[in-house]
């Protein structure tokens, strides 16, 4: 299947599943593998669009090395903008759940904001 094919599957899924999501689905890549890159602002969350995608990525290995092996491979790539109005729900429910003070150490800023993205890929707008 074409990478044009693979993205006009994509967006039928996604408008199926999604029906009030706004996508951009575009193709890119070479001669020898297919890149295709999937955009959209808040909305659905990027663990749903990802579990919904994913099955259409393709990416041979070689068996002993592991290697990406040249050749028919398909990427995909998502990417999701989330506004600063979202981001900031999010960031306060962090901050309830776990607690915040402003003088954490440079590990615990880094714990608690790992905890923000991992709560942005799970939520829904």
């Amino acid at each position: 299947m074409s990478g044009t094919e693979v993205a006009k599957l994509i967006r039928k899924e996604l408008k199926g599943v999604f029906p009030k999501g706004k996508f951009s689905v575009r193709t890119g890549g070479g001669v020898t593998s297919t890149s295709i890159n999937v955009g959209w602002n808040d909305g659905a969350s990027q663990n749903a669009v990802k579990k919904l995608i994913d099955k259409h990525s393709k990416i041979d290995y070689d068996q002993r090395t592991q290697e990406i092996l040249g050749g028919g491979n398909t990427f995909i790539f998502t990417n999701r903008k989330v506004s600063e109005k979202n981001m900031g729900k999010i960031q306060k429910k962090i901050q309830k759940k776990y607690g915040q003070t402003g003088e954490e150490d440079w590990g615990r800023k880094q714990y608690l904001q790992q905890k923000v993205w991992e709560k942005l890929n799970e939520t829904g707008f």
